[in-house]
């Protein structure tokens, strides 16, 4: 016997649109977690992280640079 079983379509629109506000929100929230952190690693002349390429530290570092200690709100 071959049994097909019927799937009910539940997709909501709307509930997509709320994951993906609340998943954007905590991606934004750990990206200036992180920056804060790499920051505050820069400023204390701290070496960069082993699992960073040395071309991306050396683009943040002439970004923190250029932009000072409170750029986006990023504290020491």
């Amino acid at each position: 016997m071959d049994f097909k079983l019927n799937r009910k379509i539940t997709w909501d629109p709307w509930h997509n649109i709320l994951v993906w506000t609340r998943f954007n929100l905590v991606a934004r929230t750990m990206f200036c977690f992180e920056m804060c952190e790499l920051k505050r690693i820069w400023a204390h002349g701290g070496e960069k992280p082993k699992c960073m390429l040395t071309s991306v530290w050396l683009d943040l570092v002439d970004m923190f640079e250029e932009f000072g200690p409170d750029n986006f709100g990023f504290r020491m």
